[in-house]
């Protein structure tokens, strides 16, 4: 269960500052992101400490200020090879938050580019279309590839059930392309797709 700590700074500050805990340490006693944990002390204006290096070692010689300005000069803007990227995601996702705990967190629904409502399914553990995963609780199965959903309003975005209807996709075809509205619109979405082509202009 996640624990906000944001409304009780006294308790932040006892974990932080008296008990001497990190944020990430906070966070997993919170059921939280590290990040959220920093959010909550920059809201309660608890500075924070110094990222240290105490108990770290570190191999190899000591390089100059000097030095290290001219390696990141040189290594800015060089490219990466595939086994310099493959070991730098293999570190970084180690602390990648994904889920609930990310700071971001909405409740795993958006809108996508298209206009349909978006949301979590941890059935197969991926984002998919609102409407569909409706469907399928008021069915009580998952819903074949040959099954569409139909907004009966045209409204992309109103997933009430009464608004839904299972259909085929040649059923759906129909359904849009009997419309003379869905004609025009489609008719100029086509025109818009291939006046943005590289030979538009010859």
């Amino acid at each position: 269960m996640i624990k906000s700590l944001i409304q009780n700074p006294e308790e932040l500050r006892k974990l932080y500052i008296d008990e001497g805990k990190s944020l990430k340490e906070i966070g997993d006693i919170c059921g939280v992101a590290f990040q959220t944990v920093y959010k909550w002390m920059k809201k309660n204006n608890i500075e924070t400490r110094d990222y240290g290096t105490t108990g770290m070692k570190f191999p190899g010689r000591l390089l100059s200020q000097e030095r290290k300005d001219k390696l990141s000069k040189w290594h800015t803007g060089r490219p990466l090879s595939p086994e310099h990227k493959r070991k730098c995601v293999a570190i970084l996702s180690k602390s990648w938050v994904k889920g609930e705990k990310h700071h971001s967190w909405k409740g795993g629904i958006f809108k996508n580019k298209y206009g349909y409502m978006m949301q979590y399914d941890p059935i197969r553990n991926k984002h998919i279309r609102q409407h569909r995963l409706f469907m399928e609780n008021k069915l009580g199965r998952l819903l074949l590839k040959t099954e569409h959903i139909h907004h009966i309003n045209g409204k992309k975005d109103d997933n009430r059930i009464e608004n839904l209807r299972v259909v085929s996709n040649y059923e759906h075809a129909l359904i849009h392309w009997s419309n003379p509205e869905m004609i025009r619109a489609q008719s100029e979405r086509i025109k818009k797709i291939r006046a943005e082509r590289f030979w538009s202009s010859h």
